[in-house]
């Protein structure tokens, strides 16, 4: 048997249904080298592990399952680079489909530029993509900016990405202490611009997203003020500088009389209020009301007084959110740094 020369890791909690759909899209993948896929069973409680197992059988290379009791994203991933046989690693979320040619296109970037990272395209579902809240993500809320051409960016995402094994491993790997899958991209990235990496976006690499939280305002919410759980241990680990996230920071983070000026202060006053059950529920209405009257998502901007309206409800319910989360995060963080009560 040849030597594998790619590992494509795909971490994965109580997804099976999606993760087989994934699964199916790699299987029909023509590749130039010898690869390998492994699943990581982060403590699943369905039938991954049936899943992945009724597929093996004519997948066209191997395919395993390895399991990680810790829980997130991040201690997955680092589970997954621990079994990986390549020297190249394909990570790829249980969610994303590639398309014919897509693992090819990964080893020839890496070909190209051997020490450099590179990120995919994401795109959503035909389906997903025509919601009205679908849109307004795609006009204002996406990361990393949809390019015509390949180019070096400031952001790093997991979701579909190609990364030397050598060069992660090089930078610590995951941070485990993210026990969500929130701003471990994040923490990765700046240790690696630390060091030197560079990550390339390139628009021919592309995944297309079957995005739970893609398509309403509810679920974008909640996954937003999950996110913003974790970046207060971001801020804890990195400060202010000046990364991609400092704004994020910044934005969320308590008023501060010394920095902020009157504007953002009152901004965030506006935010935390928000960001109460009643209030985001109130919102959540209001989107739902406007989107059933009739708005058709044409274009990326907002035409018309009513779907102006809807925007900005969408705008301020994400704020809120993340807002909300943040102070979540950093009373946790609070909590977890204080020391055990004597018996």
């Amino acid at each position: 048997m040849a030597e594998i020369v790619v590992s494509v890791i795909i971490p994965t909690f109580n997804r099976c249904s999606v993760l087989a759909e994934t699964l199916r899209h790699l299987a029909a993948q023509s590749v130039p080298v010898a690869w390998e896929v492994i699943v990581v069973n982060n403590r699943c409680t369905d039938d991954t592990d049936m899943v992945v197992t009724s597929l093996v059988a004519g997948f066209g290379c191997p395919l395993t399952v390895v399991h990680e009791d810790r829980p997130g994203a991040a201690a997955a991933r680092n589970r997954g680079v621990r079994s990986a046989r390549g020297d190249l690693l394909v990570l790829l979320d249980d969610d994303i489909y590639v398309g014919a040619g897509q693992i090819e296109r990964a080893v020839a970037d890496h070909r190209a530029q051997p020490i450099s990272w590179f990120v995919a395209q994401i795109v959503p579902l035909p389906e997903h993509g025509a919601a009205p809240f679908a849109r307004f993500r795609a006009a204002v809320t996406d990361l990393p900016p949809q390019l015509d051409t390949m180019a070096e960016v400031e952001t790093f995402a997991s979701g579909f990405a190609v990364v030397p094994r050598s060069s992660l491993l090089a930078v610590g790997g995951y941070n485990e202490d993210y026990t969500v899958a929130a701003l471990e991209d994040a923490d990765l990235y700046i240790r690696a611009r630390h060091h030197g990496m560079r990550v390339f976006y390139d628009p021919k690499l592309v995944g297309t997203h079957n995005d739970w939280a893609g398509t309403t305002l509810r679920d974008f919410c909640l996954r937003q003020r999950v996110y913003c759980r974790t970046a207060p241990l971001l801020a804890q680990r990195f400060g202010h500088e000046a990364h991609p996230w400092s704004a994020l920071i910044t934005a969320n983070s308590p008023p501060r009389l010394g920095s902020d000026g009157t504007r953002d202060i009152v901004r965030k006053g506006f935010k935390s209020l928000l960001s109460h059950k009643v209030p985001m529920t109130a919102m959540f209405r209001a989107a739902d009301y406007l989107e059933r009257t009739g708005l058709t998502p044409t274009g990326l901007s907002p035409t018309g007084l009513k779907e102006r309206v809807l925007w900005s409800v969408y705008r301020s319910a994400i704020a809120a959110s993340m807002y909300g989360g943040y102070g979540e995060g950093l009373a946790a963080l609070s909590r977890r740094a204080q020391p055990p009560q004597s018996a």
